[in-house]
């Protein structure tokens, strides 16, 4: 795939890629402003190329998360994923991610925003609670499987029914 630099401005450069040809028959082109020198345009363009190639350059205007998320969910989550775990990946994006996510450009989300996320998920009291009472059902179940295990290689002669009193 070819590619080209422009120079625009005081250490501004244009990349063109051209990606083939549309349906209707004219040029289909992808481009890329960046600043910085010359060399850094160059490297630039073997980058832009690989993502061109990759498919990974959005098509026109950049679409936010919720627009991502729709495509996402008809394209790939409904087709790809089995149901229960597409319907819980669906209650996790809808109920945390999206309302905070949703406004934002998919390709100017940051590290920083993603931490904020984070953050927020992280302080979210029913989360704690939800997880804290999933680790305390986990962990007795865990607790009381592994001395069951342990105590039929030893031969204990201690009942299920005790270990359960102590755990619970």
């Amino acid at each position: 795939m070819a590619g080209s630099i422009e120079k625009r401005g005081e250490n501004t450069y244009r990349l063109i890629v051209s990606d083939g040809k549309n349906l209707d028959g004219s040029r289909c082109r992808k481009t890329k402003t960046i600043h910085g020198t010359r060399k850094d345009a160059e490297i630039a363009l073997a980058e832009f190329i690989t993502e061109v190639n990759r498919g990974m350059v959005p098509e026109g205007k950049s679409i936010t998360f919720e627009e991502f998320f729709h495509i996402w969910k008809e394209k790939y989550g409904s087709k790809e994923l089995a149901p229960k775990t597409y319907s819980r990946y669906l209650g996790m994006l809808r109920t945390r991610i999206l309302p905070y996510l949703s406004s934002f450009p998919l390709d100017k989300i940051k590290p920083t925003d993603l931490m904020n996320l984070y953050d927020m998920l992280e302080n979210d009291t029913q989360i704690k609670r939800i997880a804290k009472k999933q680790w305390a059902k986990n962990s007795k179940t865990i607790i009381a499987k592994n001395y069951f295990r342990t105590s039929q290689t030893i031969k204990c002669n201690v009942s299920k029914s005790s270990i359960l009193a102590i755990i619970s």
